[in-house]
């Protein structure tokens, strides 16, 4: 098993991130033209895997083709698709229409994550096993905010960790798991 770290730091201290394996960029920081942020992720591009995500858990949804330039700005690796919190339907709609608007060039030049969702575990298992099948589907994120609800669990960041690896457990045991695991 590999593992790759990421420390998402205060844009203050970004220098940090590089403590890391990989740098996780946040589209919306790039929507401000935060000329400082762009330049971190554009000069270390050659060196790190970057994932860029557009901020559906920070309230925003940034439109395809602006959330496309952002990654183009910065020289992403990754793009962390749309998704729906706790709506597995809703998520696999969102995440076809996402790939579907993206040119050749960008499903050749892009990995893309994609994160189920649902509101029990049959949801989710279901909406894992359409997105792990669709072709451009690269990693699977597994979000902090589902699991615990899927098990019946509050919020608490250590019933959160917990969550996650009980889950994570499953789906490999039952062998639903295809692709590599992001723990967002």
């Amino acid at each position: 098993m590999d593992i790759k770290t990421y420390f998402i730091s205060p844009i203050e201290q970004q220098y940090l991130a590089l403590k890391g394996d990989r740098l996780f960029a946040l589209a919306h920081f790039i929507l401000q033209n935060n000329k400082n942020y762009i330049k971190f992720f554009k000069n270390n591009s050659k060196k790190y895997w970057i994932t860029l995500d557009s901020g559906v858990a920070e309230g925003s949804r940034v439109p395809v083709k602006e959330f496309m330039k952002c990654a183009k700005k910065i020289n992403a690796t990754e793009i962390i698709c749309p998704d729906e919190l706790l709506n597995s339907k809703r998520t696999v709609e969102l995440t076809q229409s996402f790939i579907y608007q993206l040119s050749k060039s960008d499903i050749k030049r892009f990995k893309f994550m994609m994160v189920p969702q649902g509101k029990t575990l049959k949801q989710f298992v279901k909406c894992l096993k359409t997105l792990q099948d669709m072709p451009e589907c690269s990693c699977i994120g597994i979000s902090k905010f589902d699991v615990p609800i899927i098990f019946g669990k509050k919020t608490d960041i250590h019933i959160v960790c917990d969550s996650r690896k009980r889950l994570i457990k499953y789906l490999i045991k039952n062998k639903l798991i295809t692709k590599p695991i992001h723990c967002l």
